[in-house]
């Protein structure tokens, strides 16, 4: 787990800003100073540029393309929609940050935007989005790294000391064990085949030297791991 958590991939999410315009301001009408100049004057420029990016979203392609939480692949959105007895071409300007509250919570009264109604009483047309390429990064942890060395140097230095100290043959596989077995009989279950797990940990081996009687017994596959060891692994 340390392993894998050591190297990882990030994507990033983009704040962007949120216009809500009438169709003349995207053909340089006038608009109301009293919203954040720098912010109308980025996107329009962007908008208005030969290499602009913005794309033309009809209205359920927009709620969609912005619904989720963090953006990627799209920043700046202008709302183009229409009003009654308004002058200016700008009706809101502000900016979303990832995480944040999704636009239709300011710009819609029933915070989905169902209708397409606005605060203001007018309607959304169309969305302008701007489309960005997504930023994705392969980054490394140097400090999970060294504890997965670290890790495992220990494990190699215990398994080297194992093996110089422990001369004596180990049973490793259940092949070595069927060797050492036939080569060296056990003395206290010779006989006694078909010996259970069960009946070594009741004692009933003790007082039974002969084999016993096969008894087919069908048993579901969640009984192949004991209780216990189910417990532990759906714990950790």
């Amino acid at each position: 787990m340390w392993y894998n958590s050591a190297v990882f991939s990030t994507l990033a999410a983009n704040e962007y800003a949120i216009l809500i315009a009438a169709p003349e301001f995207l053909d340089g009408g006038p608009y109301n100073a009293t919203y954040d100049n720098s912010i109308v004057s980025d996107v329009l420029n962007k908008v208005v540029s030969k290499n602009s990016t913005f794309q033309r979203l009809e209205k359920e392609a927009c709620i969609k393309a912005y619904e989720p939480e963090f953006k990627t692949s799209r920043r700046d959105l202008v709302i183009v929609g229409t009003t009654h007895n308004s002058s200016n071409t700008i009706f809101l300007a502000t900016t979303s940050y990832p995480g944040g509250t999704n636009f239709t919570s300011d710009v819609c009264p029933d915070n989905t935007c169902q209708d397409y109604s606005l605060y203001f009483g007018g309607k959304i047309d169309y969305c302008l989005s701007e489309q960005v390429k997504e930023k994705c990064k392969l980054e490394f942890s140097l400090y999970i790294m060294i504890i997965v060395i670290f890790c495992n140097l220990v494990k190699a230095v215990t398994m080297g000391l194992v093996v110089w100290k422990e001369r004596t043959p180990a049973l490793v596989t259940l092949g070595d064990a069927v060797s050492s077995f036939m080569e060296f009989p056990d003395v206290f279950t010779e006989g006694m085949c078909l010996v259970t797990k069960a009946d070594i940990l009741k004692g009933a081996w003790k007082n039974c030297r002969t084999p016993k009687k096969y008894k087919p017994v069908r048993n579901f596959w969640f009984r192949a791991a004991s209780l216990k060891r189910w417990l532990i692994c759906n714990v950790l």
